[in-house]
């Protein structure tokens, strides 16, 4: 009877023992720990119980077929134009001779059409002429007006004649034109043959010639200058827009030309060279 109350006992004392153990939940899962390494009482532990994430889909989509313009198209490298800048032209105004007769002084020289291309520029050019005395101060000053057609690279000449000179004038100087009028096109084709250039002591100097219109149109107003030079080549002697006999050529048609410098002002025996320009006016 005592053994019976005692396994009566036991029996509930165990199930005391299981009821008063803490509550189990599902995401924990409860391990030994050990704890100084050897005997005791093992604690539970809990675990966190990892959550696998489903696994993404990749989906690999095949290169594309063919050849679309954005698939082989090689890019083109763009071209930077850079703006063109013409030098201005110029025309350029070279002192020549200057000598007196009487009261007037006469001053020559040469102008050159400093400037490239193909075609002539149509110019009404302004400079200031200025003589100095012997000291290099101006003493007096005046304008020096040009106009005509001149290729690149072209000469020309200019005569200006100041009535009542200055006493004292030693020297002079010119300025350049930096404003022409506009392209004027190719020039007519007016041919030049049989020029030649006389000096006749007392008389002076003679050029003549023949001009010819190639062209296969009438050219009216036809005009000429002629320029001496002498060794150095500096301009002794200048006649401008001088007219032939007729004042237009038709096509084929040749007329003969002549000027002469009279020797009333100047003896033209140092003359060296001389040109003749023929232009329609």
């Amino acid at each position: 009877m005592k053994k019976l109350l005692f396994v009566v006992l036991v029996l509930l004392f165990c199930a005391t023992l299981v009821t008063a153990q803490e509550p189990i939940y599902d995401h924990f899962v409860y391990l030994p720990a050990v704890v100084g390494g050897s005997g005791g009482t093992a604690t539970p532990t809990p675990t966190v119980t990892a959550t696998i994430e489903p696994t993404a889909t990749i989906t690999v989509f095949p290169p594309p077929t063919g050849t679309p313009p954005w698939w082989t198209a090689t890019p083109t490298p763009g071209t930077i134009v850079l703006p063109t800048v013409t030098p201005r032209p110029i025309l350029r105004f070279i002192t020549g001779e200057a000598y007196e007769y009487g009261t007037s002084l006469y001053v020559l020289g040469d102008i050159h059409a400093d400037y490239a291309g193909v075609n002539p520029f149509e110019w009404f050019a302004s400079v200031p002429l200025i003589l100095y005395d012997d000291q290099g101060s101006p003493i007096y000053v005046t304008e020096v007006h040009w106009s005509g057609k001149l290729l690149p690279g072209g000469h020309g000449c200019f005569s200006v004649r100041i009535w009542d000179a200055p006493e004292g004038w030693a020297s002079y100087d010119l300025g350049d034109a930096s404003t022409p009028g506009w392209d004027t096109g190719p020039l007519p084709n007016l041919e030049l043959s049989g020029v030649q250039g006389v000096y006749i002591p007392m008389e002076g100097f003679v050029v003549s010639g023949t001009v010819t219109n190639n062209e296969l149109r009438t050219v009216s107003l036809v005009r000429y200058d002629v320029a001496l030079r002498d060794v150095d080549g500096r301009v002794v002697g200048c006649l401008r827009h001088r007219e032939l006999s007729s004042p237009g050529l038709v096509p084929g048609m040749s007329l003969p030309f002549s000027c002469r410098f009279g020797s009333s002002v100047r003896d033209y025996s140092d003359v060296v060279t001389y040109t003749v320009r023929m232009f329609e006016w």
